[in-house]
């Protein structure tokens, strides 16, 4: 196999600057390639899929503490669709708030019918829920 001249390799590159001294343009390219390549998020996960996708709890107490959480979770969320629809926020808005907490409500429910909890009531006005966090 032939060699190729590491003259030719540096200029093909773009090296012909001094070994050891790299222009601050090309710093810059390579800081904001390596910022860009971290910022991107490909994987996000939604409330809902980060709901169903938490591992079941194992024994009883762990049950009983996601069941309280679950029907916590399921009473403030319906704090939220009432709270976007007396809010004054513009229609679609309100909509979009009450859409995304109603999947929510869904994906708990979901849950704790898996382990078979009993469901929070639905509830007609807003709940103070400060004493009834696990």
């Amino acid at each position: 196999m032939a060699e190729i001249p590491k003259r030719a390799v540096k200029m093909a590159l773009g090296r012909t600057y001094r070994r050891g001294k790299i222009p601050n343009r090309r710093i810059f390219i390579l800081l904001s390639v390596l910022l860009a390549a971290c910022t991107q998020q490909t994987d996000q996960k939604t409330y809902s899929q980060s709901v169903l996708d938490r591992p079941l709890p194992v024994d009883a107490e762990q049950v009983t503490r996601e069941c309280a959480y679950l029907n916590t979770e399921i009473l403030r969320q319906n704090n939220i669709a009432q709270s976007a629809s007396l809010a004054g926020l513009l229609p679609d808005t309100a909509q979009a708030i009450q859409n995304a907490t109603q999947n929510n409500i869904i994906a708990l429910r979901s849950r704790a019918s898996t382990l078979r909890c009993s469901h929070a009531q639905d509830t007609t006005g807003p709940t103070d829920l400060t004493n009834s966090r696990p």
